[in-house]
């Protein structure tokens, strides 16, 4: 029985779960969890929380969500980031 609950545990703390970029609306990193508001087959505005397994993970998401066009919020802290390059117009030349 505890072979079984620590496969299921395993099995759960594994789980994948899949958001397709061009539903994504906007991420907001709260208390340690990455919360990606998403849409859903209706059109309707839907949280998934994800909690990354360390404070790279957290910063290593900010930095590809951010790369991929996606409003961050409450990643400010996160060292990964690097607002200079990211968020410069695509006119300007960065060094």
């Amino acid at each position: 029985m505890t072979g079984f609950a620590g496969v299921c545990v395993s099995a759960v703390r594994n789980a994948r779960t899949e958001i397709p970029l061009r539903d994504v609306r906007r991420a907001e990193f709260r208390d340690g969890d990455v919360v990606v508001v998403h849409e859903d087959e209706d059109g309707d505005a839907v949280e998934t929380a994800f909690r990354p397994r360390s404070p790279a993970a957290r910063n290593d998401a900010a930095l590809a969500l951010r790369l991929r066009g996606v409003d961050l919020r409450g990643a400010d802290d996160a060292d990964g980031v690097s607002r200079t390059v990211v968020d410069a117009p695509e006119t300007e030349l960065v060094a």
